[in-house]
């Protein structure tokens, strides 16, 4: 058996490894270091530490709920699929981050589909954001496309205070003592391990 015939009798893993790759890249400007205005996203009993323990796509997560408490909503996102299929969250982030620009009108809208076009309208047109997820994956709680949506969104547009001097002094230190002992190469893997979400990795 050849090397093709293995691959072309596996077309998921392809898709699968290309995924990865994409995952990776949507998540690579996911951290403090690229992001240092992330900090706002600590509680008051944790430390910088606990932070930059988390994977790219955890940050994500709370960087979402860090919007949805500022708004006053009570909702939380604890995951990339049924929880964001009926568009509320999203409403609500866009117009967090850009409350001028993005309005609610898109929780007028009662079809699921529309409401769910509407938002990708929005986040396109108004945020400038290059989304290439489809109304029906939004809506149908496609975790891998909500996932890239949301990202795409935060590489645009994070909607965080920009951090003062005195704020980025009292931060940059410690940002570089954590990573002064890895090389590029070993802080990349690492991102590339934690964002695959393996039990007990």
């Amino acid at each position: 058996m050849h090397n093709t015939d293995i691959i072309e009798g596996k077309p998921h893993i392809i898709l699968g490894l290309i995924w990865q790759i994409v995952k990776v890249q949507l998540l690579a400007m996911i951290s403090l270091k690229n992001c240092p205005e992330l900090v706002r996203l600590l509680n008051e009993d944790e430390e910088l530490s606990d932070l930059l323990k988390l994977p790219p796509d955890q940050i994500l997560l709370r960087w979402f709920n860090f919007h949805l408490a500022n708004s006053g909503s009570e909702r939380r996102v604890r995951n990339f699929g049924k929880d964001l299929k009926d568009g509320e969250c999203y409403t609500i982030l866009l117009n967090q981050i850009s409350p001028n620009k993005c309005d609610m009108s898109a929780m007028d809208i009662a079809d699921p589909e529309a409401r769910a076009a509407k938002i990708i309208s929005d986040a396109r047109s108004k945020l400038e954001v290059p989304a290439f997820i489809q109304p029906s994956q939004l809506a149908g709680g496609d975790k891998r496309m909500n996932l890239a949506f949301c990202a795409q969104i935060f590489n645009t547009d994070p909607g965080l205070a920009e951090m003062t001097e005195e704020e980025l002094n009292e931060f940059a230190d410690m940002l570089d003592d954590d990573n002064s002992q890895d090389s590029r190469e070993e802080r990349v893997f690492r991102m590339w391990i934690n964002s695959l979400g393996i039990d007990d990795m």
